[in-house]
């Protein structure tokens, strides 16, 4: 049965959903995949994981909006104003919500570590990369160490690292503010961030990139000819990959080691 608490807070994901949409922060499907990701963390009591992810958005649509003004018209090789749509919110929160459901239905909360495990992954990354590309200092790729165009996937800089550690310990904090344990807190910590740098490097070794009429490297599909990586493997694939590998191995960490 439902009850008049997740009935109010579905109503409050609705309006902060609604509000996002009008500020151009998520298009339509991204709205539905606010509403679709709340109700099923409200029916399935997950309350640690939606205040997880509640922060993560709220502080990510900060970030973004901060980003903008201090980088003014400067260009990125990833930038792009359009809202955020349903295919960022599944790459990026679909598998955490997933691993957070098993719990109830199977009294194991090796789910639950793991889903925070992979928000951190997603946190780490998001932060990493909206900050990032506003160091003084131009990013170098994450294997050969050669300064790459700031934006371009693969790429780290000292700023995006140090803003990588700060989303996973803010994740890791909530998730000791409800379990209390700080061994698997610590995991946490540690598993968000090595998560980013699996994104990078995955990124570099596989994501798509494209030469622009500019002679720019980009990772957006345009008409410029593609020169590494696989037509297929966008910015999505490649944080999917990324939350998911953070979230196999947090899941097999909390069995063998935890």
């Amino acid at each position: 049965m439902i009850s008049p608490l997740q009935c109010y807070l579905f109503m409050g994901y609705t309006a902060i959903g609604w509000i996002s949409y009008r500020r151009k922060k998520v298009d339509l499907s991204g709205y539905a995949s606010i509403l679709v990701l709340a109700a099923t963390l409200i029916l399935s009591d997950s309350y640690a994981l939606l205040t997880g992810i509640s922060v993560t958005f709220i502080s990510s649509a900060m970030i973004t909006s901060l980003k903008k003004r201090v980088a003014g018209g400067r260009h990125t090789a990833t930038e792009s104003d359009a809202p955020r749509n349903w295919k960022q919110a599944a790459s990026n929160m679909g598998i955490p919500v997933f691993l957070a459901v098993m719990e109830p239905l199977t009294h194991t909360h090796a789910y639950t570590f793991a889903a925070f495990a992979a928000l951190a992954c997603a946190t780490a990354d998001t932060w990493s990369s909206e900050i990032g590309v506003l160091s003084r200092t131009p990013p170098v790729c994450i294997i050969s160490r050669k300064k790459i165009q700031p934006g371009v996937s693969g790429g780290v800089t000292t700023l995006g690292t140090c803003c990588s550690i700060l989303g996973s310990f803010m994740i890791a904090c909530i998730y000791f503010s409800y379990y209390e344990q700080i061994a698997e807190t610590t995991c946490i910590l540690i598993l968000g961030f090595v998560g980013a740098l699996i994104d990078s490097l995955i990124g570099e070794l596989f994501q798509a990139k494209y030469l622009s009429a500019t002679k720019d490297y980009t990772d957006q599909e345009t008409s410029g000819k593609l020169v590494k990586g696989f037509r297929f493997v966008n910015n999505n694939v490649v944080n999917l990959l990324a939350v998911a590998i953070t979230a196999a191995i947090a899941y097999q960490l909390y069995y063998f080691v935890l």
